[in-house]
């Protein structure tokens, strides 16, 4: 993705996503444009003011993965565009996306940079051992070139960096920085040459930044040997240390390393890192500051604007390792923050907040969870009650509010879009709780669910770097909100270094950690709670040695039997293996393996890591018999591609437990993109139909294999409907049959990235099915429009199912999403709502976006529109005329007795 920023509130101006494959090499800023090249050689130039593609030129083979080594735009005083790009070691002249020519240097040597000087473009080329400056303003002539404006022997490999302006290149060689100014001759600067710095002449050194100023340059050099940073100021009759950044003789700080430095005419910026910690440095004329401790700056950027008295201003953009991007002012204060990494969401858990009395203690480096008292009880109390009255007061003007407000806030959306833009709204006021996040760097975050707010933020990580490599992070809610608060563990890490840790979801603080000392195999929750009510998990190794965890520490018995499945992972081989562990052994064993099709890639799996929310175990159907839904709380689906000669798409539904294939199905002729969802006793897949070319749903729902029953005969025989399904504990996997499967195709109007299904708390709302297109749309389909059970006549076969109809239309009234685009879109995470009517949706990408769904409308809520008012009328008056009778009445009764 490409975006301009707002540097003065951090607001996005445009973006533009590019697609899954491509991956941006190099960016370069003109006046006229921003030019990008991605690794498969295309080269795009974009509008600065919005966004707006200018021209693209594709400069590689199609399907090749491009090299890009280098993106120069050169300084044009005509509104065109001119760049010289390098892929794959080979050199472009493109302006306006017309190729002027290509040029490929001699045999043996390598192109290093390219700067730019009044009218001439120079090419910097070496072999490892002559460093050459070729001139390109006109095309050279391939091979041994005849336009050579410098030749410079050298040894060693070069560091080379151009200045910031591109008019020069400065390199490191033969124990000195080189710097090569156009139709000069290279001048070479020794260190132990420069006034006010002593060091050995066979000291090697590192360019860092190179900023021009008017006939001189200023450097910043780093002394490898002794670990020293140095401002050098280079001009052609004086060498001189303007500040010493990093003193090797500092022994007060014991700084590490210094890196991502910027310099302006009168200040400079750099990231220290200390033995105390993580700090960026400013030294602003005479005065030097660190700011921004503890966070580790990745990056830094400055940016010059003219103020209105004329002078110059700047203001800093950094970047953290944790992805959040801040911009400085000149008094270096904090002007904005953006959290890019909620970009990268890995795991996400939605948490119901518990109903208590809760206090944040907020200080600069922690927050602390109060315990309720007594008073707080009460106050929460009191709390609930004004709450309650004030809402059945909201009458008159709010309602006039409510309904001006209706067209934009009706769904209750909430979207926090990627590269800094926040945009929430919401209206429903039953929308409460909070989803908890986990990043690729891991990074955990809890949004609330009403408006999109960061409640809390830990930037939490181990030794070897948190998803660096290897593994992404997992999150489990291991006791959910009640009377107590919900607690929630997150694995974090890579192959080389593993963290469990355990937290409060309500306020992010920390409750245990536990460091993994091998490369977990695979995490799961176990059924079983300790003293805390908390879930135990299980850490099992490669050598499937059993490790049980809670957050006070290990557990080292009283675990029990239990099986458990070693599913594929996409693009992997297809075996699956069940394991079973016993109390007396330390090690679970296999007790099934099962290979999956020959020559076949994993494209999904499914497996449900929730429990089975079922209103009803049968279901009645257009004769009045029902039919028994084979609803198996150990099913896993895994979907499989094959290429070759014909390529197909194979389905595999298995136990879990037993290891039985208890259903496959071969659709040949189609291919992925594959998405595969299981909700009860409906299975779904999408697959590219190869054919027909054309995107297809494919909906098959799962029954018992046994004679249908109607309802006079499950009334007089109880012992008809299987009570197992309703106890997922005693269900047995070993003493169930095949189901029977019914499917229907269906065509679908665009490609499909992901897929949800809404789910409620009892499960007696009527399901949608949640379709996440590359358009980075979301549409909910009713299931009725996609039973495999409809009909191909005119007359249904079952209540309330529709007449089958392959093409599935797209219904813009039906799009969740609203007005609104989920970029990036890779996931859609469904959970219950507070009311059975409602189910909440959160859907990410680079952007999140949060809906409340109702899809069978609010029938267990009171809507906007209803008159609490006059209801607490109604029951004001009720009341007093009902005291008011009861008065009346006794002193009538005791008028008559007196008679």
């Amino acid at each position: 993705m490409i975006a301009s920023l707002s540097i003065n509130d951090g607001r996005i101006k445009w973006r533009h996503q590019f697609q899954d494959n491509q991956l941006i090499f190099k960016i370069a800023l003109s006046q006229n444009g921003v030019l990008s090249v991605t690794n498969d050689g295309w080269l795009a130039a974009w509008d600065v003011s919005d966004g707006f593609l200018l021209w693209d030129i594709t400069l590689s083979k199609p399907g090749s993965n491009a090299v890009v080594s280098e993106l120069f735009a050169i300084p044009n005083t005509k509104q065109a565009l001119h760049v010289v790009v390098v892929i794959d070691g080979k050199l472009f002249s493109v302006t306006d996306g017309v190729i002027d020519f290509s040029w490929s240097p001699p045999e043996s040597f390598e192109i290093l940079s390219v700067t730019h000087s009044e009218k001439t473009t120079v090419v910097h080329i070496t072999d490892g051992q002559t460093l050459r400056g070729v001139d390109i303003s006109e095309k050279p002539k391939q091979g041994e070139p005849d336009n050579i404006i410098y030749t410079f022997k050298h040894s060693g490999r070069l560091s080379v960096l151009r200045t910031s302006d591109g008019q020069a290149l400065v390199a490191t060689a033969n124990g000195g920085v080189l710097v090569i100014r156009h139709s000069k001759t290279p001048q070479l600067v020794r260190l132990h040459d420069i006034e006010g710095l002593s060091v050995p002449a066979n000291v090697a050194a590192r360019v860092d930044t190179t900023v021009p100023l008017t006939d001189s340059f200023v450097l910043v050099v780093e002394d490898a040997l002794l670990s020293s940073k140095f401002i050098i100021h280079i001009t052609s009759s004086q060498l001189k240390v303007l500040h010493r950044l990093v003193d090797h003789e500092e022994t007060h700080s014991s700084v590490v390393a210094v890196s991502n430095t910027v310099i302006h005419s009168n200040f400079l910026a750099t990231t220290r890192v200390t033995s105390e910690g993580t700090e960026l440095f400013v030294v602003n004329g005479n005065a030097a500051r660190s700011v921004i401790k503890g966070t580790k700056i990745t990056q830094v950027f400055v940016q010059e604007f003219p103020k209105k008295q004329g002078s110059q201003g700047w203001r800093l953009l950094c970047v953290s390792n944790t992805g959040t991007v801040f911009a400085l002012k000149s008094d270096l204060t904090v002007l904005w923050t953006s959290e890019q990494s909620l970009a990268h969401v890995v795991d996400l858990q939605m948490v119901t907040t518990p109903f208590r009395y809760v206090n944040f203690a907020a200080s600069d480096d922690k927050v602390e969870f109060v315990q309720p008292t007594l008073l707080d009880n009460g106050r929460l109390f009191l709390d609930y009650l004004q709450a309650s009255v004030h809402t059945v007061l909201a009458s008159g003007g709010e309602m006039a509010r409510l309904l001006a407000r209706e067209v934009e806030e009706r769904f209750g959306r909430v979207l926090i879009e990627g590269l800094g833009a926040v945009s929430a709204t919401s209206s429903n006021d039953h929308t409460s709780g909070l989803t908890v996040l986990l990043t690729r760097g891991g990074h955990l975050f809890a949004l609330a669910l009403k408006n999109g707010q960061i409640l809390w933020q830990r930037p939490w990580h181990v030794d070897a770097g948190v998803g660096a490599s290897g593994r992404e992070g997992r999150l489990f809610e291991v006791r959910k909100s009640g009377i107590h608060s919900a607690r929630m563990a997150a694995v974090v890490g890579t192959q080389d270094a593993t963290d469990l840790l355990w937290f409060d979801a309500t306020t992010g603080h920390e409750l245990g950690r536990q460091h993994l000392a091998f490369p977990p195999r695979d995490v799961f929750m176990l059924p079983i709670t300790d003293s805390h009510h908390t879930h135990v998990l299980v850490v099992l190794d490669d050598q499937y040695q059993v490790h049980a965890f809670t957050a006070d520490g290990p557990l080292s018995s009283g675990l029990p039997s239990f099986h458990h499945v070693l599913s594929p992972s996409p693009n992997s081989p297809t075996f699956v293996h069940g394991l079973i562990y016993h109390p007396k052994e330390s090690a679970m064993r296999m007790t099934w393996n099962v290979a999956v099709g020959k020559d076949e890639t994993v494209a999904a799996v499914f497996r449900r890591r929730k429990a089975l929310r079922v209103a009803s175990p049968v279901r009645v159907v257009g004769d009045r018999s029902i039919l028994h839904k084979y609803l198996n709380p150990n099913l896993m689906a895994i979907a499989t591609t094959k290429q070759g000669s014909e390529d197909s798409v194979s389905l595999y539904l298995i136990d879990s437990v037993s290891g039985h294939i208890l259903y496959h199905s071969v659709h040949p002729k189609c291919s992925g993109p594959v998405n595969l969802i299981v909700s009860d006793n409906d299975v779904l897949m999408t697959v590219w139909n190869q054919q027909a070319r054309h995107n297809e749903l494919i909906s098959m729902e799962l029954f018992e294999t046994r004679e249908k029953d109607d309802i006079i005969s499950i009334v007089l025989n109880t012992m008809s409907v299987p009570r197992d399904l309703h106890n997922h504990t005693h269900y047995s996997s070993f003493s169930r049959r095949a189901p029977e499967v019914i499917s229907r195709q269906y065509i679908l109007p665009k490609p499909v990235v992901t897929l949800g299904v809404t789910e409620t708390t009892l499960g007696a709302t009527a399901k949608q099915l949640l379709v996440g297109f590359s358009s980075n749309q979301i549409l909910a389909i009713d299931r009725r429009f996609i039973d495999p059970r409809q009909s191909s006549s005119s007359t249904p076969t079952d209540e309330f199912s529709a007449p089958y109809n392959m093409r599935l239309p797209f219904v813009p009234l039906n799009v969740v999403t609203y007005n609104n685009t989920v970029t990036g879109l890779r996931f859609i995470n469904t959970e219950p709502g507070e009311f059975e009517s409602q189910s909440h949706m959160i859907a990410g990408g680079v952007d999140i976006l949060f809906v409340p769904l109702t899809p069978s409308g609010t029938f267990d809520q009171l809507g906007d529109s209803f008159n609490r008012g006059l209801l607490v009328v109604a029951m004001v008056a009720l009341t007093v005329v009902t005291i008011g009778l009861y008065f009346a009445d006794r002193r009538k009764e005791l008028f008559n007795k007196w008679r």
